[in-house]
């Protein structure tokens, strides 16, 4: 488990908290965001765990939220794609945050059967979207980044330093579209 535990709520619906992993955490809000009052609270390895542990803490309060590439790998079924979009979405939806700002799984281009990781990234995002529809879960606002982020079918190394994190060009494009969102 994670030592990192949000001890007190956030303050206030004026914030927009950033909850994930990595990705999250290594996000520059203060230059992507330098108008938004903004919270980070990315953690690396972090994953449905996380968000688990942090259930009720943003109680009717903006909230970004991005992790699942540390959960998933290229042994997923479908079968296994369907149950953990049960837990992705219960866990999301249990931060009671609303509204959530739920961005994409981005590729990666890190393993050594990297088709096979983002071909089970690519059906997580479709049934997470589908799901978010079918389910009529109308707190969650989903930004689909996947395919702008994407070249021959994997992470696109102009976006990324090391074939999973995003450089600042990847975060330009991350923050661009979270923005059309965000900015309406």
């Amino acid at each position: 488990m994670f030592s990192f535990v949000l001890s007190e709520c956030s303050d206030g619906p004026a914030y927009y908290n950033f909850l994930g992993d990595s990705i999250v955490e290594l996000w520059d809000l203060n230059d992507n965001f330098p108008t938004l009052l903004t919270k980070n609270y990315g953690v690396a390895g972090s994953g449905i765990e996380y968000i688990r542990e942090n259930a009720g803490c943003f109680d009717n309060q903006n909230l970004i939220i991005l992790f699942g590439t540390n959960d998933l790998n290229a042994a997923y079924s479908d079968q296994d794609i369907e149950n953990y979009v049960t837990q992705y979405l219960d866990a999301v939806t249990a931060t009671r945050a609303n509204p959530i700002y739920l961005i994409s799984v981005l590729p990666r281009i890190t393993e050594s059967n990297v088709e096979a990781a983002n071909e089970v990234i690519d059906k997580f995002n479709a049934c997470v979207k589908r799901r978010i529809v079918e389910e009529n879960i109308d707190e969650i606002i989903y930004v689909d980044v996947h395919d702008l982020l994407l070249k021959d079918g994997c992470l696109n190394l102009q976006y990324s330093y090391d074939g999973l994190h995003l450089n600042r060009y990847g975060y330009e494009i991350l923050t661009d579209q979270l923005n059309k969102y965000l900015l309406k």
